[in-house]
């Protein structure tokens, strides 16, 4: 391509994010030279190009590169502040989405269906459900209430924001409730603990002849897993096969999980055996799996046999860890962290920790938990401490408990 104008340069780079790579940190570089190269060359910073170097750069966590290129376009156009505005929200910069939507207000710039999906992520992020509740009356004001995407996020805000009245109200006065609404509104109840309701939600969707798809089994069959219904758990299963959605790795990581959280790992293990490829997400339900059933040799095992296919990750063994959580494995949970770094050679992070603390807590160790947090490298955020103020609260621990408190007293600046 000898003659490389501004939407050549464009179409490479919005072809790297297309692909995942963007945000990969080790072509990050790749992006940057082709930035570099656009200047070299003297080619004009128009929006079109400008919008996708500000997509590139937030989507590769340098937002200070992408406000540099917004600041420098003369007059950025609606696709500019909808990238700035969606890198922001991505990053959870509530403060600073909010800045700039008040921002195009001021300058007379008519925010769409993209911007407002954009913005109405960002308050749920933050949960600023009283925010939510503004955006959603600019929404209607603006007459996009209709538009699917739009009421799809609100439904999401109200939901994650402990409000599925509400949830439910945006999806019922919905023109055209179309699969992607139902889902939504799915994972709203089953993220709520509501699975009870996303199974009725889940039978009244089927009778109004609307075909679910890999998405409604995935929730549905998060759903079953946490009620632990093992046979509709199966019989769900059978759906899948009979709808050709078997081969999505996916949903037999879904299936997996549910079969290992339900207690079949007979079931589990056949599937697993039958699954190829196999990512590190279906690894980790297996070894997951064993943990949760107090098959520590068997996760073990299954971990060295892991190491020879995939490189374990952090998630891995947070996984690994949570397991040992809920089942109570206090001795297994410790050795898999010790393993985790001498073994692995992985760093422990605040989730590694925390579920360590939560073990703790649910044992009764609370002066052992305590340890825990005054040793992390980095100081313990107010969540963590919290977490284990509710342990000290449970267990009736006034002393621990006022050691806790202090510590939050600190941390807070109360």
């Amino acid at each position: 391509m000898p003659n490389r104008d501004e939407i050549s340069w464009t179409i490479i780079m919005t072809g790297y994010l297309h692909q995942g790579m963007g945000w990969k940190e080790e072509l990050f570089e790749d992006g940057r030279h082709l930035h570099w190269q656009i200047l070299e060359m003297g080619l004009r910073l128009d929006s079109f190009t400008g919008s996708s170097l500000v997509d590139m750069y937030s989507k590769c966590d340098c937002m200070n590169d992408a406000w540099y290129i917004f600041k420098r376009m003369s007059k950025p156009d609606l696709s500019l502040w909808n990238a700035l505005i969606g890198g922001c929200s991505r990053e959870g910069l509530w403060e600073k989405v909010k800045f700039l939507f008040v921002e195009m207000h001021k300058i007379g710039m008519e925010p769409d269906g993209t911007t407002f999906v954009h913005v109405i992520k960002a308050a749920t992020t933050a949960k600023c459900l009283g925010e939510g509740r503004r955006l959603h009356a600019y929404v209607v004001e603006k007459v996009l209430e209709q538009d699917v995407f739009v009421r799809s996020t609100m439904i999401d805000m109200y939901a994650k924001c402990q409000n599925i009245e509400e949830a439910h109200s945006v999806f019922a006065t919905a023109q055209q409730q179309d699969t992607v609404l139902w889902n939504t509104l799915l994972g709203g109840y089953v993220q709520q603990g509501l699975e009870e309701a996303a199974v009725v939600l889940y039978d009244s969707m089927i009778s109004e002849k609307l075909s679910p798809n890999q998405s409604t089994f995935t929730i549905i069959l998060k759903a079953y897993t946490n009620l632990t219904i093992l046979d509709w758990g199966r019989l769900l299963h059978n759906e899948i096969f009979e709808k050709g959605y078997e081969c999505s790795l996916v949903l037999r990581t879904a299936i997996l999980d549910m079969y290992t959280k339900c207690g079949s790992l007979v079931d589990a293990q056949y599937l697993f055996q039958n699954t190829c490829p196999r990512d590190v997400i279906a690894w980790t339900a297996m070894i997951t799996g064993y943990a949760l059933q107090g098959c520590g040799k068997e996760a073990l095992g299954l971990l060295e046999q892991m190491n020879k296919a995939e490189d374990p990750n952090e998630v891995t063994f947070v996984s690994i860890l949570c397991g040992c959580s809920h089942a109570g494995l206090l001795g297994e949970a410790f050795w898999i962290f010790v393993l985790m770094i001498n073994e692995y050679g992985l760093t422990p992070r605040k989730d590694h920790f925390s579920c360590l603390v939560d073990l703790l807590g649910r044992a009764g160790w609370l002066e052992s938990a305590f340890l825990v947090l005054e040793a992390l490298p980095v100081p313990a955020n107010e969540v963590l401490w919290m977490n284990l103020l509710s342990f000290c609260g449970a267990l009736g621990c006034v002393d621990p408990g006022k050691q806790v408190a202090e510590e939050i007293v600190c941390i807070s600046g109360w």
